[in-house]
């Protein structure tokens, strides 16, 4: 959609967040609709939500500026990063309001059973209604991946092995404005938790076998200690694993080229995605 000299999408249900290309020009406006809402950005971050169950909707900045409205209200306002802004029944905007910080791990417990199983508990955040635990086998959150609202500061972990099971932590306002999010990885081995390696998976439905440059970084009291970067990593099935991780916290990169769907269209797209996340190793044999 980045090439379009104009976006207009429609949200019916549920929530969607885009990452809008900083190049667009004023006169290539991009426009997302609720039926409670308006939206008009230009090169931004953020996210929209629309429930007509509960006849509300919401605007998240997660990076640069956003000019929304309800459908009623009669001027927009600009929604900075780190804001977000709930739309009532009526059509009409709510006081602007800070996002929530995501919560942090505090500790994982592990339940006396057969099959070890865990539990992480979470640091409290200030004036949470719940939070949300997305969890997915793959470092980008792609692909199948379930979700849990927790009521309380922790969730439960089934199993974990050696390769890593990956969750994205956020706090919802009691105005259901969804804050900023923290990424976690968590796997386990025999032996001293903090000595286990880790594998991370990453999936890329669309590589179709070609190059994908990919980087990867731990960092190491504010240190980026470079752990992989090549131009040429080729993926299986549309995944490809890193191996041998230890616990800390990562920044990864990678990006890769989509050939055209139809033998006259000469247009390659490009796929970009980046992340971070903090890897937890977990003793299984740990009492």
């Amino acid at each position: 959609m980045e090439s379009a000299p104009e976006v207009r999408l429609e949200l019916s249900r549920g929530r969607i967040e885009l990452e809008v290309h900083k190049a667009r020009a004023k006169t290539t406006p991009f426009e997302i609709r609720t039926p409670l809402s308006v939206m008009g950005v230009r090169g931004t971050e953020f996210r929209v939500g629309y429930s007509p169950e509960d006849q509300s909707a919401q605007v998240e900045v997660l990076g640069g500026v956003v000019q929304a409205r309800g459908a009623k209200d009669n001027n927009a306002l600009e929604i900075t990063k780190g804001l977000g802004m709930p739309i009532d029944g009526d059509g009409k905007s709510l006081p602007v309001e800070y996002l929530l910080e995501a919560p942090s791990v505090r500790t994982i417990d592990i339940t006396k059973s057969a099959q070890p199983s865990f539990v992480a508990r979470l640091q409290p955040v200030a004036f949470a209604q719940y939070y949300i635990a997305d969890n997915s086998t793959t470092a980008n959150l792609s692909g199948s991946r379930s979700s849990q609202h927790l009521l309380s500061p922790e969730f439960f972990i089934p199993r974990l092995n050696k390769q890593a099971t990956f969750y994205k932590l956020t706090s919802v306002s009691p105005s259901e404005l969804v804050g900023t999010e923290r990424n976690y990885a968590f796997c386990s081995g025999t032996g001293d938790g903090k000595s286990s390696r880790c594998s991370a998976l990453f999936d890329v439905p669309l590589a179709d076998n070609g190059a994908i440059a990919f980087v990867l970084n731990r960092i190491q009291d504010g240190v980026s200690q470079p752990v992989v970067n090549t131009p040429n990593l080729q993926a299986r099935n549309g995944r490809f694993s890193i191996q041998g991780l230890p616990s800390g916290q990562y920044a990864w990169t990678l990006s890769y080229s989509m050939r055209p769907t139809q033998p006259a269209n000469s247009v390659t797209t490009t796929v970009q995605q980046s992340g971070m996340f903090e890897l937890i190793t977990v003793s299984s044999t740990s009492p």
